[in-house]
C-alpha cells in the first residue's frame, strides 16, 4: 500500500496530533471529461458508476475501507453535524444511509470524535478548513466559500470542536487548524456586495493587502483562506496553530478542479479528515 505522499490521488495531507487531514488532486479517477479524472462529487452530472469506483480508490489510498464516510448536503451555510460520543447531534437537517456513507442534510461543516467515522466534504475552489483539539482527540473538517465565510463557518465549527459548545476542558487555544488549497487571491475577484459581506466579518485593523485589494475595475480580489484564519484568531485560536496551505485550486486548475478556472461544469476535489 502507498503512502499517502506518494499517490497521485493525494494533493496535500497533515498529521496534526491524532488526526489526519487530506486533499485529493483531480488525477487517478476513471471520470470522462470535463469531469476527468478523479471527480468525486456525485451532484455535478457525472456518471455514478464512475464516482462510486473514484471514492473507492480513494477509500483504498486511505486505508479507510473500515471506516464509515460521514457527510452533508452542501450549502454554502453554516450548519455543523456533529457525530460525537457514539450519540448522533443533529444541528441541521436529517440522517439516512446512502451507499456506503452516511448522508446529512443541509450542513457546511462536520465534526467527529469517532476514529470509525471519515469526514468528507467536496471542492471546486472553495476553502476547506481543518481542525482538530488534540488533548480531547476531536477533529472537524468545514467547507467555506464565500457566504459560509461570510456566516462565519469556521468559528461556527469552532465552537464546537474546541469552543464555547465544546466539553470541559477544551479551548481554542489549543486548537490546530489546517486551511486546505482553495482560490486564491490571486482569481478570486468579486463585487461590492460579497466583498463588504466577507470583510465585515474582521476587524477593520485586519483588512490589509493580504486580505483585499481593489482592480481597475471597481472590483476587489479577496483572500478568503487568511480571512477564515483571522476569523479563528478573533475567536481565540494562536496564529501559531494556524497553518494554510498556499496553492490556489484556479492557478493549478491541471491538478484540482476549478469552477473559476474551467466553469460550472467539472469535478470535485475531495477533502478528508480522521481521528487515528
Amino acid at each position: 500500500m502507498r503512502r499517502l505522499a506518494d499517490s497521485p490521488l493525494i494533493a496535500e495531507h497533515r498529521r496534526v496530533g491524532p488526526a489526519v487531514f487530506a486533499f485529493t488532486s483531480r488525477h487517478g479517477g476513471i471520470s470522462r471529461p470535463p469531469y476527468d479524472s478523479l471527480n468525486l462529487g456525485l451532484h455535478v452530472g457525472d456518471a455514478e458508476s464512475a464516482v462510486l469506483e473514484n471514492r473507492d480508490r480513494v477509500t483504498e489510498v486511505l486505508r479507510a475501507q473500515d471506516r464509515i464516510w460521514v457527510q452533508a448536503q452542501q450549502v454554502h451555510g453554516s450548519g455543523v453535524a456533529c457525530v460525537l460520543d457514539e450519540v448522533i447531534v443533529l444541528t441541521c437537517g436529517g440522517l439516512g444511509p446512502s451507499h456506503d456513507y452516511l448522508q446529512y442534510g443541509k450542513a457546511d461543516a462536520l465534526v467527529t470524535s469517532l476514529p470509525s467515522h471519515l469526514l468528507a466534504l467536496f471542492f471546486a475552489d472553495c476553502v476547506p478548513v481543518f481542525m482538530v483539539e488534540p488533548t480531547a482527540a476531536v477533529v472537524g473538517l468545514a467547507h467555506a466559500g464565500w457566504r459560509g465565510t461570510a456566516r462565519r463557518i469556521a468559528t461556527e465549527m469552532l465552537a464546537y470542536v474546541g469552543g464555547e459548545d465544546a466539553p470541559a476542558g477544551r479551548g481554542p487555544e489549543r486548537t490546530r487548524v489546517v486551511i486546505g488549497p482553495s482560490v486564491g487571491m490571486c482569481c478570486y475577484e468579486v463585487g461590492w456586495l460579497v466583498m463588504r459581506s466577507v470583510l465585515a466579518t474582521i476587524p477593520k485593523e485586519r483588512r490589509d493587502e493580504r486580505v483585499v485589494r481593489r482592480t481597475a475595475f471597481g472590483r476587489w480580489h479577496l483572500n478568503l483562506a487568511r480571512i477564515n484564519a483571522l476569523q479563528l484568531i478573533e475567536a481565540g485560536v494562536p496564529e501559531a496553530r494556524i497553518e494554510i496551505i498556499d496553492r490556489c485550486t484556479c492557478c493549478e486548475k491541471g491538478t484540482f478542479f476549478s469552477v473559476r478556472g474551467e466553469g460550472k461544469v467539472t469535478g470535485r476535489c475531495g477533502a478528508f479528515a480522521w481521528l487515528e
